[in-house]
Formats: C-alpha cells, structure tokens, sequence
C-alpha cells in the first residue's frame, strides 16, 4: 500500500487557481465583445442581394409578330412592346420566367441565360412579341417576371 507521500509524488499538478482566473476573465471579455458586437450592429452587415423592381411598361395592343407568347431579354428598349426592370441592390440576378394576365387567361415564356442578367445598379428590358387577339388600348394586364432566387417581381398596366 502506498504512503500519502509516494501518492503525492506520482500526481499531475494543475493549474495555479491565478492564472485560471485570468483565463477565465479573458474568455468571458472575448465573448461579450463579440455578442455586443453583433446586437449593437458594431459589425457591418455584408448582405449581398438584388432588389429588382418594375420600372415601366409600354406594351402596344397591336404586337402580333407569331403564334405564342415569346420575350426576349435587352439592354435597350425595342420598338415592340417591353417592360423595364431595375435592379437597385447590390448583387446581379437573372430573370428566369415573364407571365401575363390578360382577360383572364396567363401566358408564360421562359427566358433566361446571360442575356437575362439585372445587373446591380442598372435595368433590362424584356421584350414582349406577342399579345393574344382582343387586346385593345386602354386594356388592363398583369404580370410578373420570376428571378434566379425564386422572387416574384409583379407589374400591371394598360395596353398602348
């Protein structure tokens, strides 16, 4: 049987109890810097989204250059019918999908690729090429164009 002081001898020393104070008061400073950091927003937020948003739309009743509802992206606007569409956020996007409600019925054309691109801080036109036989002047639509992340962008007006 071992004596108290070959027991002593064979045991691990610990740590002194100051400097475990000190690491425990560094470790609980480091931690509420970090959390005051976060709640009083001393830490910039560096989000990167797009914001897009209907700018206008100048759709002519009288667009009838095939038999489906086509569009197609642009930097400018065309002598067909188009809508403008502003990105004021600070990422690019691209427009996947353009629908239109008009008396009742939704056409839908895909778009998409590079040609589709928002990009931050300018517009895209997306140019329409067919409306359905019974638009007049005056005729109320509604629409919306579907982005790369899933977000709806809606945007109504009357025919020209």
């Amino acid at each position: 049987m071992k004596t108290i002081k070959e027991y002593r001898q064979h045991q691990r020393k610990a740590i002194s109890p100051i400097i475990a104070t000190v690491l425990i008061i560094a470790v609980t400073l480091v931690a509420s810097v970090a959390i005051g950091g976060f709640v009083f927003g001393l830490f910039g937020s560096s989000t990167v989204t797009a914001q897009v948003q209907a700018i206008a739309a100048s759709i002519p009743s009288s667009i009838s250059t095939g038999s489906t509802f086509t569009a197609v992206c642009a930097t400018a606007q065309g002598a067909a019918g188009y809508t403008q569409f502003s990105n004021t956020g600070t990422a690019n996007t691209i427009i996947s999908t353009i629908s239109i409600t008009f008396g009742g019925v939704s056409y839908s054309a895909a778009l998409g690729g590079s040609s589709c691109t928002v990009t931050a801080g300018s517009s895209l036109y997306v140019q329409i090429s067919f409306i359905p036989a019974g638009a007049t002047a005056g005729s109320q639509y509604s629409g919306f164009v579907v982005t790369a992340n899933g977000a709806q962008v809606v945007f109504t007006g009357a025919f020209q």
